[in-house]
């Protein structure tokens, strides 16, 4: 691999560290290591020394399109908010723990010295399901995305209201349901809700 990007919450120092010893560790292999440009006045504002040396600063979107593969340093929510936009590029994510549970994340940050893996190819990549949604009004979708774990379907209300909703499958009808809301999860949401 030679281009990888990282991607964590830069505002706090404890992963702006944490980011930067990933980012180390990968330059040995003579990678480049990309973050969004809007993250060096981040690690600025946190003085860390020689924190530019290690990272590549690079647009949002730039960090889409050229990475080969995105480390996540963060908890389950960091990881669904990266799949989301990783999904349209089929770009491999891999998580590290920085979170409470880390249910999603791979690694530790104990563990960064199985990072070297990347480069000897001793790994192996797991496939997800993913849904794709999309709210359609008149024929036309008004809002798409994409979801690791589970689309919930409500009324919009902070008040739980019955709904009357037609669940169906290319067409045909699967069910009826008269209910607050439905939720739709992939295994890797079902999971979740089961542990």
């Amino acid at each position: 691999m030679k281009k990888i990007a990282i991607i964590t919450n830069f505002n706090i120092t404890e992963k702006a560290n944490a980011a930067l010893a990933v980012a180390y560790r990968l330059r040995q292999h003579d990678c480049e290591v990309i973050t969004a440009a809007y993250n060096k006045d981040k690690l600025a504002r946190h003085g860390i020394p020689n924190a530019h040396a290690a990272l590549t600063y690079v647009s949002q979107d730039a960090l889409y399109d050229e990475a080969e593969l995105l480390l996540v340093l963060g908890g389950d929510g960091t990881i669904l908010e990266a799949s989301r936009r990783a999904a349209m590029r089929k770009i491999p994510i891999l998580g590290i723990n920085l979170g409470h549970l880390g249910y999603m994340a791979e690694l530790e940050m104990e563990e960064i010295d199985l990072l070297d893996q990347l480069f000897t190819g001793e790994y192996t990549e797991e496939k997800r399901s993913m849904l794709s949604v999309e709210i359609i009004d008149d024929g036309k979708a008004r809002i798409s995305s994409f979801a690791l774990n589970e689309a919930v379907i409500t009324n919009g209300s902070p008040v739980a209201r019955m709904i009357d909703l037609e669940l169906s499958e290319g067409g045909t009808s699967i069910a009826s349901y008269r209910a607050d809301g439905l939720i739709v999860a992939t295994p890797t949401g079902s999971t979740a809700y089961s542990m």
